[in-house]
């Protein structure tokens, strides 16, 4: 009776730390994949400006539209051609130690998935996305969280089937 309980126990902590790992894994390749620009078709350069944050904030897992852990700063951009703008900047591409620092950005304009219009993305001039090498970074991590993804699907089906058996 008690090497049930213990093997039980076991089983529980160990299921709690794959799925802990599992969920890391999975956002960290998002985060790595969304910081990297790897969701970016032939962005194509608009304009160039200086960016001067002016607060930020630190959130996640699931803000900013994506999953993963950002900054998102409001910063002041004198744009060459725009003129100024305030912009919201995120993935990290401003952090807390730019307010009040002018740092070069540029603006990226990228064709929605659908191919039926555009939208303006900013980025920091020093930091402009490479989605390969993303790619590269990101898919170790997104391999192992869908694995143990996978194997608890597996062992939930498998129980499934033995409560269908007994059930009969």
């Amino acid at each position: 009776m008690a090497g049930n309980i213990a093997s039980g126990v076991r089983r529980v902590v160990r299921d709690v730390v794959l799925a802990v790992v599992a969920v890391a894994c999975l956002l960290g390749g998002y985060t790595v994949m969304g910081s990297h620009g790897v969701t970016l078709d032939t962005p194509k350069v608009v304009d160039r400006g200086i960016a001067v944050a002016r607060s930020c904030e630190f959130g996640g897992p699931f803000g900013y539209g994506e999953p993963g852990w950002w900054w998102a700063c409001q910063a002041d951009v004198r744009w060459d051609a725009r003129g100024p703008e305030r912009v919201e900047f995120t993935s990290s591409q401003l952090t807390e130690s730019d307010i009040g620092r002018e740092v070069p950005v540029v603006l990226h304009e990228i064709t929605n998935g659908a191919g039926k219009g555009t939208y303006h993305v900013p980025y920091r001039a020093d930091f402009e996305p490479q989605p390969l090498l993303g790619a590269v970074l990101a898919a170790p991590l997104l391999l192992v969280g869908f694995v143990i993804v996978g194997l608890f699907l597996g062992r939930i089906a498998k129980a499934v089937k033995r409560v269908r058996s007994v059930e009969r």
